[in-house]
């Protein structure tokens, strides 16, 4: 995430639970994914937990994506 978007998810945090949630359970996918990581060359099954963590990451990105195009058309018109 850009420095620019997550600056506009921390001003819009607290009017939007939604966008909380998905940043919050962004935040902890990191740090399981950083986990994972130091782990997946040693185990196959840290391997394929850290591949569907990154797959939750993104589908959470993605809609946190979109709220944000929202808010920023809905800021323009």
């Amino acid at each position: 995430m850009e420095n620019v978007d997550r600056e506009l998810v921390l001003e819009l945090i607290n009017s939007n639970s939604r966008l909380k949630d998905l940043y919050k359970e962004h935040q902890q996918l990191d740090r399981q994914a950083a986990n994972l990581e130091r782990l997946k060359g040693y185990s196959t099954s840290a391997a394929l937990a850290l591949a569907v963590l990154k797959k939750q990451k993104l589908a959470g990105m993605d809609e946190i994506m979109s709220i944000l195009d929202d808010y920023r058309t809905s800021a323009a018109a």
